[in-house]
């Protein structure tokens, strides 16, 4: 060790050079120079003399008197010791009144005040502590400065966010500089393996298989949302786990944002030591340990070409020279940075660990880490990695070292990320707008939602955003681009592979996929592929760049699109089984492999349309995704592993092929039973047209009517999506034929029987009220604009009612509990009872409304009550033989809710009505009325040849309770 010179300067008031003096003399017996006004020689200026001190990183003493902190010069003092990072401010609360507050300040010592014996020690002690007066004997002087050097250049480089691998098309954002503390979102971890645990292959097998069964989740291939709570449970901040372990080991996949994490902290510790006011504001900093740690990146990426690696001191040089340190500085810094890992004051990141290809070199450097673990036993250490390429490490990092994975972005995360990016990105006017668009489109499709899951690709999709401008009907953008930003990914650490060589066999393989309806396969079985594709495309030289053993190596370890999710037995062996990292991935490409013509076995002499047309006609029966409502009801669909492929196909395809293969997909062929497909082909067709393809009208037109003639009795009959035509409809509301669409669904709603209407009206409904936001005032607002139609033409009455009556619906789904509807009921009434007296189809939708006004949702709810006029009126509408059965059934439930008496008669006239919906209605109506008359009529209804309606009478003679009904329902029992 070796003794040095040391300068304190006390700023305080004019004056007051005792109390400096009081704080000065143990100072200077401490070993000190003081500087002070009262230490001025005369002739010599104190500012030179205070300038110099500052200028040569000497600590400030604030000599906190009430004058002191009300004058100009402690404050000049204490604002110019900011401009130089190694300046500390120690502040001494001399007058108790002393507002020290108003003053920013490292350290508040003490209150001299109080206790001066105590705040002379605790100072003395601050300043050995930040300015030794020995240092070791290597200590080389302009270390400090070199220090400043790096830290400069270390923060330039990490506080930006690179977009180098990602899409280059916006010239506002390449142009712009985007800083990683305005964009950063918090990435969250879940701890795999315990700092004391050896790092066995059974624990890294355990992650791996964690992983996969997330990334199966997260890509389609299953049920993800319980899951997904469980995950978000274990979710900490990565500081939180550094604080705790001191040493990580953080693995993630491919654009999962290890990088980025480690340039937020070092961002984050940077700005702290610079006392930058921008730090506080950095997101998640709250998480970091609080430390005044000086971060060291090591970049893995650049030490490929070092070898041998024999000590960190060779490292740190390499790394400076690297970072255009010169040889002085580099000199001077490496002691430094030796000297604080020794202290436990740097925290030493290595990123990438993978990323050192020569595999002999890298265990050379894991051993190095652990030496530097021994040697640096207070040294806070993280260390990234691939999950693929950590685990097929062979010598990896050991005990002291606790293993965590990058967990994926949540919804929570995602809306922050969008709030950020708009931010930044968007004029002052467009903010909020672009805001609310960007979140829409990140949760408007649950692919679009899974494939999100990462930074790198929620960028991608951020930016291709700007780019199209609208999601996800222009989702195969998106898509196209996610490929090419992973087929790029690490283009600084490895060479990209070639779009030529890689699409035509990922969409070879992806088609063979879909056209088996598997979602993996074993390795022999994608290398036996790759091998086929090469016989049957000759004249595609790119692809013979690798073998295919190569070939997909390099996919799974460069870019992650295809992925090895675990083993299978296979004669005898366990073999690797590989899949797309999303469902996205194969879809796509798949859809993808039709246009370019890349799929098994292609007969040339074949259009696209010609291809697509039976594959269209891949059928299979899916349950109701409403199951309470139609508990025994299936439909028929276009099978799930060609549906979004054919999609993405037609998105994709060349804007002259585009009417020939919706065609193909909408019209059957001759060997298949139209009666069956029709319907399945018809929501395909619209999904298709849903995401604005380059379509003519006349095509368009074609394929809305046939969609709208294969509408059914079960399809618009809830406010929300059940069935794959609402499923459907609700996309085209999204899109330019929504106008289109809901004019012919009114057509064909006033075109119809009774009975098979109801579904035209409720789309009709569901699609004008789909883009209605969830709030009470949206409600209100749009329920006031169709009101006030209800007085139009026929055909603008019946659509009014019928969207009033979706407004209902999803009025009192979300907002059960509220007092009342809305507050012009009495005058809607009125124009609703006449409209009964309208055409059937303007009755049916007028009831419609009726019924849903006077049902019982709710004690707090105020629901329509008809007066004895208003009941008269009803009564006289279902004695009515004219009457829509459709609005008579709707009109018999409120008489039956009223338990109106004076409808028993007309009621029980209707029990023989050819219509089961009325008969089972009127039955419901009387049991509420609970009247004997209706007993003979009822129990004569018990053979009815509608089941539902012998269900509704049984539970009617059940609540009127006469003994007459007993017998008659036994011997009905004893039938069943």
């Amino acid at each position: 060790m070796k003794k040095i010179l040391q300068q304190v300067l006390i700023a305080h008031a004019k004056g007051e050079e005792e109390f400096a003096e009081k704080l000065g003399e143990p100072i200077r017996e401490a070993g000190y120079e003081v500087a002070h006004r009262g230490t001025v020689m005369v002739g010599e200026s104190f500012v030179e003399e205070a300038s110099k001190a500052l200028s040569s990183g000497s600590p400030v003493v604030l000599c906190g008197t009430i004058k002191a902190l009300g004058t100009k010069w402690a404050r000049q003092i204490v604002n110019a010791a900011r401009n130089n990072y190694r300046v500390r401010i120690f502040c001494v609360q001399m007058d108790e009144e002393a507002d020290v507050e108003t003053v920013a300040f490292d350290e508040c010592i003490a209150q001299y005040w109080q206790d001066p014996t105590k705040a002379q020690h605790d100072l003395i002690t601050a300043l050995k502590k930040y300015y030794p007066l020995q240092v070791p004997s290597d200590y080389v002087k302009g270390g400090n400065d070199a220090e400043q050097r790096y830290r400069e250049l270390v923060l330039e480089s990490c506080d930006i966010i690179d977009l180098a691998n990602l899409p280059e098309f916006d010239r506002h954002i390449a142009t712009q500089k985007l800083l990683l503390r305005q964009l950063y979102v918090a990435l969250r971890v879940q701890v795999e393996i315990v700092s004391n645990a050896e790092v066995e292959e059974v624990e890294l097998a355990a992650i791996e298989k964690r992983r996969i069964a997330m990334q199966r989740r997260r890509a389609g291939w299953s049920s993800e949302e319980k899951d997904e709570r469980e995950d978000r449970g274990k979710r900490v901040p990565v500081g939180e786990r550094l604080a705790k372990a001191k040493r990580l080991v953080v693995l993630g996949d491919p654009g999962a944002g290890k990088t980025t994490m480690i340039r937020w902290i070092t961002t984050a510790y940077l700005l702290r030591l610079e006392k930058d006011p921008d730090w506080k504001d950095l997101p998640d900093v709250s998480t970091l340990p609080d430390e005044d740690w000086l971060p060291i990146i090591i970049r893995c990426r650049d030490l490929k070409n070092v070898s041998p690696i024999r000590s960190l001191d060779d490292i740190l040089h390499y790394i400076l020279r690297k970072d255009e340190m010169s040889e002085p500085e580099c000199t001077a810094l490496r002691g430094i940075l030796i000297q604080k890992l020794k202290q436990g004051t740097a925290l030493l990141l290595i990123d990438g660990l993978d990323e050192i290809t020569d595999s002999l070199l890298r265990a050379e450097f894991c051993q190095q880490i652990e030496k530097i673990c021994d040697a640096y036993k207070q040294a806070p250490i993280i260390v990234t990695s691939r999950i693929v390429g950590y685990r097929e490490m062979k010598y990896r990092i050991g005990r002291q070292f606790e293993h965590v994975t990058v967990a994926e972005l949540i919804k929570k995360d995602k809306d922050d990320f969008a709030h950020r990016w708009c931010d930044i990105t968007e004029l002052p006017e467009r903010k909020k707008k672009a805001e609310t668009e960007l979140i829409q489109d990140i949760h408007s499709a649950e692919r679009i939602e899974r494939l999100t899951g990462n930074p790198m690709l929620l960028t991608t999709m951020a930016l291709v955003k700007r780019k199209v401008g609208k999601l996800p009907t222009r989702r195969h953008k998106l898509y196209a681009q996610a490929v090419d930003v992973l087929l790029n990914w690490r283009s600084e650490v490895d060479k990209p592979i070639d779009d030529d060589e890689a699409l035509p066999q990922l969409e070879y393989i992806a088609y063979a996929m879909c056209h088996r309806g598997v979602q993996q396969l074993r390795k022999d079985e994608v290398i036996e592929l790759f091998e086929k594709f090469r016989e049957e495309y000759p004249n595609l030289h790119e692809v013979k760049k690798h073998t295919p053993k190569e070939f997909l190596s390099l996919l799974e370890h460069r870019t992650g699109i295809l992925v090895e999710a675990g083993v299978i037995p296979h004669n005898g062996r366990d073999i690797p089984v590989f899949e797309f990292r999303h469902l996205t991935f194969q879809e796509y490409l798949a859809g993808l492999a039709l246009v370019q013509g890349h799929f098994p076995n292609r007969d040339r002499s074949l259009n696209l349309a010609d291809y697509v047309a039976p594959l269209a006609a891949q059928i299979n029966e899916v349950q109701s995704d409403h199951p309470v409502v139609f508990r025994s009801q299936q439909e028929v669909v276009v099978t799930e592993n060609w549906r979004e492929a054919l999609r993405l196909c037609v998105a994709s395809c060349n804007d002259d092929d585009v009417d020939d293969v919706l065609q193909a997909i909408l019209k059957p062929i001759e060997t298949e039973d139209a009666q069956i497909t029709a319907r399945p082909r018809a929501v395909l067709a619209a999904l298709c047209l849903a995401d604005e393809p380059n379509a003519s009208e006349q095509m368009a037109m074609e394929i809305l009517q046939e969609f709208v003639r294969n509408v059914g009795e079960r399809d618009g009959n809830t406010p929300f999506s059940g069935t794959s035509v609402d499923t459907a409809a609700i996309e085209l509301a999204e899109s330019q034929w929504a106008e289109i669409l809901c004019s012919i669904l009114l057509q064909e709603f006033q075109r119809r029987e009774a009975k098979v209407r109801g579904g035209c009206g409720g789309l009709l409904g569901m699609i004008t009220t789909a883009s209605m936001s969830n709030e009470l005032e949206t409600f209100h607002k749009c329920y006031l604009e169709q009101a006030s139609r209800l007085k139009l033409s026929q055909e603008e009455s019946i659509k009014a009612a019928l969207i009033i009556e979706k407004i209902l619906w999803k009025r009192i789904i979300l907002f059960p509990v509220d007092q009342i509807f809305f507050d012009n009921m009495p005058e809607i009434i009125d124009t609703l009872l006449e409209m009964l007296t309208g055409s059937p189809p303007t009755s049916h939708a007028a009831a419609g409304v009726l019924r849903l006004f006077n049902v019982n949702f709710h004690p707090r709810i105020k629901r329509w009550q008809p007066s004895i006029k208003e009941k008269e009126q009803l009564i006289s509408f279902i004695s009515n033989l004219t009457s829509d059965t459709q609005a008579l059934a709707l009109i018999c439930r409120i008489l039956g809710n009223e338990r109106e008496k004076q409808a028993v008669e007309p009621l029980i006239a209707k029990l023989n009505d050819a219509d089961s919906n009325v008969r089972q209605a009127v039955a419901s109506a009387l049991e509420e009325i609970k009247d004997a008359q209706a007993l003979k009529p009822l129990i004569a209804k018990l053979n009815d040849s509608d089941s539902d309606v012998r269900q509704a009478v049984a539970s009617a003679l059940g609540e009127i309770k006469d003994a007459r009904a007993v017998e008659p329902l036994i011997a009905k029992l004893n039938h069943v």
